[in-house]
């Protein structure tokens, strides 16, 4: 099995597993009932579906003798680059909050939109955990043994930002525009472009991403809206990251892993039993 049909039936497992598991809490919620704490554990795990699944299938390959992927040396990133990764999200919305703010065009109530309540602050804990290990660590590297870290990037990017869709549909949450839903969706794959960035050059680290994704949720613009500040926040910040996103691009930063120190090289199927 080539690395993009496993990143493939990875996608397509990950889907299935996560809207499976948190569907019916979601049917109870809109029904008006209060989930028992056996569907919110459901809906709890298939948030976690990413990373669950990224685990199984790299069961599977081992087990199976599909081929692994792994690193020829461990792969490292510098304190700079995780400082930095922790803090770009929010750098992004101040820059383009500010920006306006300088320019007379916008003026909101909040600078920043941190955790707060006791759910946010657990699913900024487990987003980055249940997600990352199977976006970044198992699709990316299959992914870009095919193609360009720059269509890798626009794939999983789009599949992150489809994955989310079940969320929209519990209930408080607010109507979202076709505006803004564009703008999310622009703004998830512009993301993934300096993900993989982070990704590729540390050599095959998930910890930026991690860290990445952490900050998000730390400084979480989405929340922009339902707090009363509009959706200039969120267009402001997306513009950041579409012009951070294509200067990586334009720069030829976005380098491929290299073959040296990359999870990209795949070992040759396993012949014979596997141990």
């Amino acid at each position: 099995m080539t690395s993009v049909r496993k990143a493939t039936w990875f996608v397509l497992a990950t889907f299935v597993f996560t809207w499976l598991l948190q569907a019916p809490g979601i049917v109870a919620m809109r029904s008006g009932e209060v989930p028992s704490a056996g569907l919110m554990l459901l809906m709890g795990l298939g948030s976690a579906g990413p990373s669950l699944v990224a685990l199984g299938f790299n069961w599977a390959e081992r087990r199976f003798g599909w081929g692994e992927m792994r690193p020829k040396t461990k792969p490292r990133i510098s304190w700079k680059l995780a400082l930095f990764a922790l803090f770009f999200p929010m750098g992004t919305h101040l820059l383009g909050s500010g920006v306006l703010r300088m320019l007379g065009l916008y003026d909101a109530q909040h600078w920043l939109y941190p955790p707060l309540l006791g759910t946010e602050i657990a699913i900024a804990i487990v987003a980055p955990l249940g997600e990352e290990f199977g976006w970044r660590g198992y699709a990316l590297p299959r992914l870009q043994t095919r193609w360009s870290p720059l269509r890798a990037s626009l794939i999983i990017g789009l599949v992150w930002a489809l994955w989310h869709i079940p969320t929209l549909f519990v209930p408080g949450a607010r109507g979202v525009t076709p505006f803004e839903l564009s703008l999310y969706l622009v703004a998830q794959v512009a993301s993934s472009v300096v993900y993989t960035w982070l990704y590729n050059v540390s050599g095959g680290s998930i910890v930026g991403p991690l860290l990445a994704h952490l900050g998000i949720h730390l400084d979480n613009v989405f929340r922009a809206s339902a707090m009363g500040d509009g959706v200039m926040p969120l267009a402001s910040t997306t513009a950041v990251l579409v012009v951070l996103a294509t200067g990586l691009v334009w720069r030829g930063h976005l380098t491929p892993l290299a073959p040296s120190s990359s999870a990209s090289s795949q070992l040759e199927p396993q012949k014979g039993p596997v141990s």
